[in-house]
């Protein structure tokens, strides 16, 4: 502005251009800073909002790597539990079949027993009807008679027995159970 009121217009303008430029030198400085503050900023704040990303991100995966845990727990146990109950039924499987099989032999025996019991006891009706008087001797002996002999069972533990001795006739009615 002194160059300018001298009259002296070509170092008016060298100065006035030179200010110019340095204005123009440290605006854009500024602005270059401050455009350089403002884009750490955003670049801090971006980093940030990726940081909180990731953290929500981690979080939502933490919750659902713990959720897949507890699953794959519950169907673990799950398992275990149905494994141990099938074990177990087909123990008690196992363990009716071989009572239904001793029980089947048992019953076998039991059956085979009592058949040779009651064979045994067939036998001795025969040999019981073998030693009981005959109804021809007893006719010819005592022509007016009858014979009442109804065991309970097969086998009687009475009898009646008859025999012929010097010309004598001699009948014996028995009573063997005890009373």
């Amino acid at each position: 502005e002194l160059y300018l009121d001298n009259k002296d217009f070509k170092n008016a303008y060298y100065y006035a251009d030179s200010a110019r430029k340095y204005k123009d030198i440290i605006f854009n400085e500024e602005n270059a800073r401050s455009l350089n503050e403002m884009q750490e900023r955003f670049d801090s704040e971006k980093k940030q909002i990726a940081i909180d990303g990731l953290s929500k991100e981690n979080a939502f995966k933490e919750k659902k790597n713990q959720q897949q845990k507890l699953i794959i727990i519950v169907v673990g146990l799950a398992l275990v539990i149905s494994i141990v109950m099938g074990v177990l039924v087909y123990k008690q499987y196992k363990e009716k079949n071989k009572a239904h099989h001793v029980i089947a032999e048992q019953k076998e025996a039991l059956e085979e027993k009592q058949r040779e019991i009651v064979d045994s006891i067939n036998y001795a009706k025969r040999i019981q009807y073998t030693l009981l008087a005959h109804d021809d001797f007893l006719k010819t002996h005592l022509p007016e008679h009858f014979v009442y002999f109804h065991p309970k069972d097969i086998v009687s533990g009475d009898f009646y027995w008859a025999t012929e001795r010097n010309n004598k006739f001699f009948l014996a009615v028995c009573d063997s159970t005890g009373h």
